[in-house]
């Protein structure tokens, strides 16, 4: 995985936001219960804020590889609604 990662764009840093789209989009998220790279009470309340339909799975910061089946179902549901 680490040799997969790409630095982030500098130029993120330096972009406006001026609406955030949580605020008029479903938001959708995935909540790995045994994450040690980020608090999950933290990614609960994010969830919670954005009002986000929420998942939480046993696994720890890569659920993804975890459990991909039912991180798959969260992306088919949130590209579902997006229509």
């Amino acid at each position: 995985m680490a040799i997969s990662q790409v630095p982030i764009a500098a130029a993120s840093f330096d972009a406006k936001v001026t609406v955030a789209a949580w605020a008029t989009k479903p938001s959708f998220a995935v909540i790995p219960k045994k994450d040690r790279q980020i608090n999950p009470d933290l990614e609960r309340f994010m969830a919670r804020r954005a009002k986000s339909e929420t998942l939480e799975l046993s696994g720890s910061h890569p659920i993804f590889l975890l459990r991909p089946k039912e991180v798959a179902g969260v992306i088919e549901k949130a590209a579902q609604t997006a229509k």
